[in-house]
């Protein structure tokens, strides 16, 4: 591997609960920071860079991350926001200022207090908003609050409406998205950090009450609180620290709008079941020099059970229409199979609060190998990528645990 590759060198989670009473969100995203710092083997001090997304621009926690670590100066320093799809470019980021020489050890971090979503809220500015409103919706299920919340454009319902589109154009069934869930929560059930430790099987999945058609209740992720972060490196700096680095091979990313409308209309080819999920993917493996089939363990957004299925086919590890009988039973996803998603349980079943970091800080685990009764065995490469708002905007990460 060549010495200038940027390279991750440690991870860390906080304590993933539904509800976590004994601390706020700027509290969640320093815990994971503070172990992350520990798991490189690094002091506080050695942070000379913070890439931070907290979801809460009008109290700047972001801002108050350096203050919260005792850094106070911060040279490199980043806010970015692309929902749940950010962990690609917050890892562009990073390694774009190691390779200018800008930092020397750069903290990425995101966390939510997801328990506090829907309830009034008094910001800093001495404002309260009620993010319910008049509908009883959570803030964060509607991305417009005057033109969606008032008409039950929830999330789930986007997602249903995708779902619904995908079964129609390929034939898509119930099933099929039945087992994508039953594979990541049975991968989850390994993991003792994961919030649901179940394995129900596909017949319960598809009789957990309807959220949105198709979607039921288990086809959805968690709501909870919590936080993750990694911290990144250059290759020669990362000789004297004492986990194995994982090398950064590829990035991608892209966006289209934000509105289901334009994907609904569809626009250059890009509708609700062709995303921009395939140029990211494309563009991480055309740097990385990697193929699909050279990938040993993937982690993805599973916000609902149709986006894995989405993102197996966009990503290029079946063709676009073939996502269902490519995950069939199931058995191919699950730890042990031939391409294990999510073996910490993702958003379905670990932590939906991490986001994006939560499922690249397993990618990262994977190929260190020190994932105990969930390890993939034999993990060099791993794909994560991830979707935000109504796969709208999408980052993939190649990496690689230098082995081959």
């Amino acid at each position: 591997m060549a010495e200038e590759l940027a390279v991750i060198v440690g991870t860390g989670t906080t304590r993933f609960a539904r509800v976590r009473p004994d601390t706020d969100q700027l509290g969640l995203m320093v815990e994971a920071s503070l172990a992350a710092i520990e798991d490189a083997g690094l002091k506080t001090t050695d942070i000379d860079g913070i890439v931070a997304y907290g979801g809460n621009i009008d109290d700047r926690l972001e801002i108050q991350m350096s203050e919260h670590l005792g850094l106070y100066e911060t040279p490199v320093f980043a806010s970015i926001d692309a929902g749940g799809g950010g962990s690609g470019h917050h890892v562009e980021f990073a390694r774009h200022a190691l390779r200018r020489g800008r930092a020397r050890h750069i903290l990425c971090v995101t966390g939510f207090q997801e328990s506090s979503w829907g309830k009034p809220t008094k910001h800093a500015s001495g404002s309260v908003e009620d993010l319910a409103g008049a509908s009883g919706t959570s803030g964060p299920t509607a991305h417009f609050v005057n033109t969606e919340r008032p008409y039950g454009g929830t999330l789930p319902a986007h997602y249903g409406a995708i779902a619904q589109r995908h079964m129609h154009q390929y034939g898509t069934t119930p099933e099929h998205l039945a087992a994508v869930a039953h594979a990541i929560r049975a991968n989850g059930s390994l993991n003792p950090e994961a919030i649901n430790r179940n394995a129900p099987s596909i017949e319960e999945i598809l009789a957990s009450p309807m959220i949105s058609t198709p979607l039921t209740k288990l086809m959805c992720c968690l709501i909870n609180d919590g936080a993750a972060a990694f911290v990144m490196t250059t290759a020669d700096r990362a000789r004297d620290l004492p986990h194995k680095p994982v090398y950064v091979l590829g990035t991608g990313a892209g966006a289209l709008g934000y509105s289901p409308n334009i994907l609904a209309k569809g626009s250059n080819g890009y509708d609700l079941v062709n995303t921009m999920g395939k140029v990211a993917a494309d563009e991480a493996f055309k740097e990385g020099g990697l193929k699909p089939s050279d990938v040993d363990v993937v982690t993805l957004c599973d916000n609902f059970a149709i986006t894995p299925l989405l993102a197996l086919e966009d990503y290029g590890f079946c063709a676009k229409g073939e996502g269902g009988d490519f995950v069939g039973d199931g058995s191919r996803l699950k730890i042990g199979g031939e391409l294990p998603v999510n073996p910490h349980g993702g958003w379905l079943s670990c932590s939906h609060a991490g986001i994006f970091h939560t499922n690249l800080v397993e990618a990262v685990r994977q190929l260190q190998g020190v994932c105990g009764e969930r390890q993939v065995d034999g993990a060099e490469v791993a794909l994560h990528g991830a979707n935000g708002g109504s796969l709208n905007t999408h980052s993939c990460v190649l990496l690689a645990n230098g082995a081959s």
